[in-house]
């Protein structure tokens, strides 16, 4: 009787593995060793790769947490700041202070900041003001009664800041150009003498293309190292384009000569009153 050629084959592929069965497991284990191998050769290469990399991933971290709080800042405005507080002597009985603010926030306005300025912790003035976009503001407090050797420890807390967004603010907001001329810095003598020792006068000239209204010029005499010497403030009240307005400024105290002054405009660029537009 012949045998089927499907069955034929059948029979010699039993008769091979039987007598190669133990090859075969060889075969079988060696293939096993050679996957586990492989999965722990990989994982060692990525956990290498990781090691080598982990300050560049931190780094891609750290930029993406930058990036969100960025983001987050044109959804929340910062705080207002306070720059630099300076203090400085009048006479034997008082003191002015200068406050520097500014306004962190491209498109954030500070519409009403509520203020509260205190020296040697009792309060001596509670006000607000409002900060345009990226905006310093100059707060004077002249003539604060004390009589120490010591300068008074000041300080200015916010309270309620309502804030408006301005999106369009660096096209909206007027641009400021003001010039410091003809300054002259000389001894009083005579009978004014007995009252005021040291004068400074000066023309303030507006650059801008704009006029202002209310516009209040603080000046502060430095020395070389930068230390504040005497401090004063006027407020100007209509200042076109490209006109210039004479100030006078005294003080009781005799300065040196060699103390500079520095200008600093302060504006309520929020307050349309105070703002001239005469090219439309």
């Amino acid at each position: 009787m012949d045998i089927p050629t499907e069955d034929h084959t059948s029979f010699k592929l039993g008769y091979w593995i039987a007598v190669h069965k133990s090859s075969l497991r060889i075969a079988y284990t060696v293939f096993w060793v050679v996957i586990v191998a492989g999965i722990w050769i990989s994982f060692f290469v990525r956990t290498v790769d990781w090691i080598t990399h982990l300050q560049q991933a931190n780094e891609i971290v750290r930029n993406a947490a930058q990036s969100i709080v960025k983001w987050d800042a044109r959804v929340a405005p910062e705080d207002v700041q306070v720059v630099k507080i300076s203090t400085v002597r009048y006479n034997a009985s008082s003191v002015d202070v200068l406050v520097h603010v500014y306004n962190p926030n491209a498109i954030w306005a500070a519409s009403s900041a509520n203020y509260t300025l205190s020296v040697n912790g009792n309060e001596v003035e509670t006000a607000s003001l409002s900060i345009a976009p990226l905006q310093d503001r100059y707060v004077t407090r002249l003539r604060i009664p004390s009589t120490s050797d010591v300068l008074p420890n000041v300080r200015m807390t916010w309270g309620k800041v309502v804030w408006k967004k301005m999106a369009d603010a660096a096209t909206r907001l007027p641009t400021q150009s003001w010039a410091f001329e003809n300054a002259s810095f000389h001894e009083i003598t005579g009978d004014a003498a007995d009252a005021f020792r040291t004068e400074l006068s000066f023309d303030l000239v507006n650059n801008s293309v704009f006029g202002f209204n209310q516009v209040k010029a603080v000046v502060a005499m430095h020395t070389a190292e930068g230390t504040i010497t005497a401090l004063s403030s006027v407020v100007v009240d209509t200042l076109l384009t490209k006109e210039s307005r004479s100030i006078i400024l005294r003080w009781p105290a005799a300065l040196s000569r060699l103390d500079t002054p520095q200008l600093y405009i302060d504006l309520d660029l929020l307050d349309e009153s105070k703002i001239i537009r005469t090219l439309q």
